[in-house]
């Protein structure tokens, strides 16, 4: 976090306006803040600390304690905080609980008790004016809390100590921020993931395909390939989006892929499952591995997976394959092409009518478009004139006699009828 300028009004020992713009420090990042005893050293750093958690820095302090003294007593005590996270320009203003007199027409003097609140600016221009709020998402852009930014941002007089002294865990968060090493132990949390699943998959003789990205923007770049996955698993606490915004974005593409948070946030455990997410797990738990088999045995339940899997004598042999992973299959005389999904694209073929496959898969999100394709509406992008494209940017035939029967199918698949 870069600060840019600090205002504060009526608050410490400071009776009116104050400014610090600390953007005509320019590149010099190391700067002296000195002066006597009681002359408002401690005061800039309460106003940080209040402006970005609503709390002061040291803990003799409290909101209710905030407002100047020597202010006149219809001054409004307020702090408002400008600053810059990884490029992007963030303003925050609180409003500490204070009492404020106001001189009604008739002479007589009412004094109006305000209770702490918040105005935050951020980059999209929306504005959070609820304080609990304001400071998760305010924990969320540092990737601190409170206790952890007093310790390694500023530490004020008599608090240091309280460093040297925090639990062994609480130094690990410290110094993680400190040295940047949190991208190292992202990855690790992501390998151990990994394994879980693997380990998982392998005690149920299942197969699984599984991919890695850094960040929500790589996997939303995906758009309708995203289609192409049975469960997504996010953070909430990622580079340029966050998992939140990343689970809705991808709500908007599919609502059939399966979405499970593992993270350390356990705050925004309500707004995942408002984008109806399977499960959310807490990373640093003990018991992760077996919160984790609980939630793969759901997801599979659902999917209900053994019916989704369907063996066919091919050409090329006997051969299960998953209806999730089949994308269309196309006729040609007798002879059915079973085109499929994964990194090899492979296709099989067999000799037997497109009508006996179209029946054997019927209600399970397969749509007969053409007397020659019948395809899986998962993979389907869009349906034109007579014509539908596929997430691999393949276009099939719509017969005009299925088209409407077609447009109809695709719309009450995405949930739009």
């Amino acid at each position: 976090m870069k600060p840019l300028k600090l205002t504060i009004n009526a608050f410490g020992p400071y009776a009116g306006k104050e400014e610090i713009d600390f953007s005509l420090l320019k590149n010099n990042n190391l700067f002296l803040i000195c002066g006597p005893t009681g002359a408002g050293k401690t005061t800039i750093f309460d106003a940080i600390s209040f402006a970005l958690f609503g709390e002061a820095s040291g803990g003799s302090r409290t909101i209710d304690s905030l407002k100047s003294d020597h202010a006149d007593k219809s001054e409004t005590s307020y702090v408002t905080l400008e600053f810059m996270v990884k490029g992007k320009m963030y303003s925050i203003t609180r409003y500490p609980t204070q009492k404020i007199e106001k001189t009604k027409k008739n002479g007589n003097i009412q004094v109006v008790e305000k209770k702490h609140s918040v105005e935050f600016l951020l980059p999209d221009d929306r504005v959070i004016s609820k304080t609990t709020e304001a400071t998760k998402e305010v924990e969320k852009i540092l990737g601190l809390n409170s206790n952890q930014f007093k310790q390694i941002v500023m530490l004020p007089q008599g608090e240091f100590k309280k460093l040297l002294e925090a639990e062994s865990k609480d130094k690990e968060i410290i110094f993680r921020n400190i040295f940047g090493t949190e991208k190292f132990l992202k990855f690790q949390d992501k390998l151990k993931e990994k394994q879980l699943i693997l380990k998982y998959m392998a005690g149920k003789n299942c197969e699984c395909m599984i991919d890695m990205y850094e960040s929500g923007k790589e996997l939303l770049n995906l758009r309708e390939e995203l289609n192409q996955y049975h469960i997504i698993f996010l953070d909430v606490n990622m580079e340029e989006i966050d998992g939140i915004e990343t689970a809705k974005e991808i709500r908007k593409i599919t609502k059939d892929v399966f979405i499970v948070f593992v993270t350390a946030f356990i705050t925004y455990a309500l707004e995942g499952y408002k984008v109806d997410a399977v499960r959310y797990l807490i990373k640093d738990h003990e018991s992760l591995e077996k919160a984790m088999t609980e939630c793969m045995d759901t997801i599979l339940e659902k999917m209900d997976y053994e019916e989704n899997e369907m063996t066919f004598d091919f050409q090329e042999g006997k051969t299960t394959i998953s209806l999730e992973n089949l994308i269309y299959v196309e006729s040609n005389l007798h002879r059915l092409v079973f085109y499929m999904a994964g990194e090899d694209a492979v296709h099989y073929t067999i000799y037997t009518k497109l009508d006996d496959v179209a029946e054997l898969l019927q209600n399970k999100g397969f749509c007969r478009i053409h007397k020659s394709y019948l395809v899986n509406l998962k993979y389907v992008k869009s349906v034109e004139r007579y014509r539908a494209v596929l997430s691999n940017g393949k276009s099939l035939a719509i017969s005009k006699a299925r088209f409407l029967d077609t447009r109809n199918e695709f719309a009450c698949y995405r949930g739009e009828i």
